[in-house]
């Protein structure tokens, strides 16, 4: 369980993270991410640490080519590379030969914000920004909040007010947080 939160600015993509690991039992902070960086692309993931894992260490995707859309890049080299590396290391669930129940991931790349759903398809919100985990509607929320209507647009400060609300309405989210941005180092 956990909370995700991106935001585009004409800077680039942030994204922010808290470090908490839970189940319906226990809650524990981590020092590894959730959080990590392929080629030009940031990345966040929510569900389970080993798939995180899998696609921070073992997973080597093609680098998108020179004036390709990013929309069409996820779709025909990221998704397919992310559906074969989970399969490969016995971590992809099937029905009936199809794979189903992946991953919940936010995806940065240039000015640009994806989401990948569970079923593998590809989203661009509308909305400059977006959350995933147990905390994601909270998130959503208060980021629409912040800055839609209260007019504040710092990257940082918006992803940390989010994830501050998300954490304290729900029980699986919190612990310290962890930022990374497409272009910057944080």
């Amino acid at each position: 369980m956990t909370c995700v939160v991106a935001i585009v600015n004409d800077n680039g993509v942030f994204m922010g993270s808290d470090l908490l690991g839970s189940n319906s039992y226990v809650k524990e902070n981590r020092i590894d991410s959730k959080l990590f960086k392929k080629h030009n692309m940031i990345f966040g993931g929510a569900d389970s640490y080993r798939l995180i894992q899998l696609l921070q260490w073992v997973w080597k995707p093609d680098e998108i080519k020179e004036n390709q859309d990013e929309m069409e890049y996820m779709v025909t080299v990221i998704v397919p590379s992310i559906i074969s590396v989970l399969e490969n290391n016995h971590f992809l669930k099937m029905d009936n030969g199809r794979a189903e129940s992946g991953p919940c991931l936010l995806v940065g790349i240039n000015n640009r914000l994806f989401e990948i759903e569970s079923d593998y398809q590809v989203a661009e919100p509308r909305d400059k920004f977006s959350s995933i985990g147990s905390g994601e509607y909270y998130a959503k929320g208060a980021m629409k909040a912040i800055v839609d209507i209260k007019g504040r647009n710092d990257p940082i400060n918006v992803l940390e007010d989010a994830l501050n609300i998300a954490n304290y309405y729900n029980p699986y989210c919190g612990g310290e947080y962890q930022f990374i941005h497409t272009k910057i180092n944080l």
